[in-house]
């Protein structure tokens, strides 16, 4: 008998190391997909903190733009100067930070952006205003203000559409800050 082979004293030893060892490398695989999963939220909760500090700067900016086209809140307070200030902060954030959110976001600014300013309406020169004037004037009275001319585009601004424009793209802002 000493020469027999008994296999199922084998199988028993078998089983008895394998099992040990399947537990490691379950335990090393579970470990790492933890450690991902923790990389990703870390990586989801940086990218929200950015997007939150750039809807930070750039909110109140697009909030000034659009209260001066529609002639509504505080839109007394702003001058063209100030508004196409607004704009080159606005676009300086958001080209620095273009790829942190979805191409739905650029898009919308750009549509945004060529409803509210003539863009590169002459070299050196800053973008014009894309007011609609009757609206602006009607909407303003006395207060209207001649040397804004000097600012206004041939191109006339639709109000409607503008107004849209920045509902628009603050509700994909929005939904950026939830995305993440």
């Amino acid at each position: 008998m000493f020469g027999q082979v008994d296999w199922m004293e084998i199988a028993k030893i078998g089983v008895a190391a394998l099992t040990p060892i399947m537990t490691a490398v379950l335990s090393i695989v579970v470990v790492r997909m933890g450690n991902k999963l923790d990389v990703t939220k870390q990586l989801h909760q940086e990218l929200l903190r950015k997007r939150l500090e750039l809807f930070d700067e750039v909110a109140p900016k697009l909030n000034d733009i659009y209260c001066f086209f529609q002639a509504i809140g505080h839109w007394a307070e702003l001058s063209p100067g100030e508004v196409i200030k607004c704009k080159r902060g606005i676009d300086r954030a958001i080209a620095v930070n273009r790829y942190l959110f979805h191409s739905a976001f650029w898009d919308a600014y750009q549509r945004f952006e060529t409803a509210h300013f003539e863009l590169y309406s002459s070299a050196g020169q800053p973008a014009r205003l894309r007011l609609d004037l009757p609206y602006i004037r009607e909407r303003t009275g006395a207060a209207f203000k001649e040397d804004w001319m000097a600012y206004a585009s041939s191109k006339t601004g639709d109000h409607a559409q503008q107004s849209a424009d920045y509902h628009t793209l603050m509700r994909i802002l929005g939904d950026e800050m939830k995305a993440s």
